[in-house]
């Protein structure tokens, strides 16, 4: 594909943002690790707007699946060559299965619903949802373990588009656990990573050590990338791996970085410039922090003020008053408009707010195609984010 689409010859001389060896500690890349975002092979069980809702169908597939699983391994004394799939019952609205899931019932693995496995995850671009968070459950965790090893855990993952993406190259940041195609075939940069401590080798009592936590914090951004950066500014002690990371946040925003490698972009995962000025490098990082604090607490940003809410709303239930069905456009050329239901409509939305897109559509796309009540039509599970409103006590929470 290089002899239509040209590289930049000057892209192979940067840094590689991901090292040749994961958790290599010598690793002369910016970070030391990086994962994929994981995928359970089960969207509709596994995620949900509503705790409740998501605690009631995982724990009603795996009573499910622990029942077929005992009934397969009485089935197998009377018939020891009967195969496991001849055996299950595939009603899908009762199970999802997989080939991990089907080779657990053959080995007769019993399972047990965990209410403490239930996390918060980046689902796609501003759609925080609910996740079940147990291995068992999801096909392809990566090391999704290793960046948030419990649903309390504190990390910040730079999340960018995979090899090979249809959209332009995008990247967003979360605090919660990011689905895989939250990007493109997402793949995740961590500001820490993970592992559970070894008590073995600690000369301390284990009761010291329980009480310390269960998991060792690690750095993200290599030894070898801050002292590179540091170098390039007389060793300047300022710099920490936290302003390293801030700046690759900002920088993997820049336009012209996104158009001058695009076609690299399209094929490799990024390799990042140091910027041989100081003042240049710091405006890099300050524009990553405040782009991250943007993106991570854009639900606490204050209304842009020429917007206008109209609202024929007249009963008493704040709840009904501010749920969605689906928001539609008024008019899909001009989309300063949005009917939001039945009682409120938005208007004066500026086109700018448009310009701003991440994994191929605009923020408020996003959250008009997210934040719709569905029901799958395989397994007919509802999906409802009026249920995330409810539990959170807050009514005006999609508006």
């Amino acid at each position: 594909g290089d002899w239509i689409n040209l590289r930049n010859e000057g892209f192979v001389d940067l840094i590689p943002l991901a090292p040749e060896k994961k958790f290599g500690t010598k690793s002369q890349s910016v970070f030391i690790t990086y994962a994929i975002g994981l995928a359970t092979n089960r969207d509709p069980w596994s995620y949900n707007f509503s705790a409740k809702d998501l605690n009631s169908n995982m724990g009603n597939m795996i009573a499910f699946y622990n029942q077929q699983r005992k009934g397969y391994q009485t089935a197998l004394k009377v018939n020891p060559q009967l195969k496991v799939e001849e055996f299950i019952d595939t009603d899908t609205h009762k199970i999802s299965w997989t080939r991990a899931l089907r080779n657990a019932a053959r080995n007769g693995k019993k399972y047990n619903f965990n209410a403490k496995n239930i996390a918060m995850s980046l689902y796609r671009p501003f759609c925080v949802q609910y996740l079940y968070f147990d291995e068992d459950f999801i096909e392809s965790p990566g090391l999704s373990r290793k960046l948030f090893p419990t649903p309390q855990t504190n990390n910040r993952v730079i999340c960018l588009s995979g090899i090979g993406a249809s959209k332009p190259f995008s990247v967003l940041i979360s605090r919660n656990i990011p689905d895989l195609q939250l990007m493109f075939n997402d793949q995740c940069f961590p500001l820490y990573w993970y592992e559970e401590k070894d008590y073995s080798k600690e000369s301390k009592d284990m009761f010291s050590l329980l009480s310390e936590g269960k998991y060792v914090c690690h750095d993200g951004i290599s030894d070898w990338m801050l002292n590179e950066v540091r170098n390039r500014f007389g060793n300047n002690r300022k710099i920490t791996k936290e302003t390293v990371f801030y700046y690759i946040y900002g920088l993997l925003h820049s336009q012209e970085y996104r158009n001058t490698f695009a076609i690299d972009l399209k094929k490799s995962l990024p390799r990042i410039p140091i910027l041989e000025d100081y003042s240049a490098f710091m405006e890099f990082c300050y524009a990553g922090e405040l782009l991250a604090d943007l993106h991570l607490n854009y639900e606490k940003i204050e209304a842009y003020p020429d917007v206008s809410v109209t609202d024929n709303y007249t009963g008493t239930d704040e709840y009904e008053h501010y749920a969605v069905q689906k928001m539609t456009f008024l008019n899909r050329k001009e989309r300063s408009s949005i009917i939001y239901n039945e009682y409120i409509r938005i208007d004066n939305i500026p086109k700018q707010a448009y310009d701003y897109v991440v994994n191929g559509k605009s923020a408020i796309e996003w959250l008009m195609e997210r934040y719709a009540v569905t029901v799958n039509k395989v397994s007919l599970i509802k999906n409802d984010p009026n249920e995330w409103s409810r539990e959170h006590h807050q009514p005006r929470y999609i508006l």
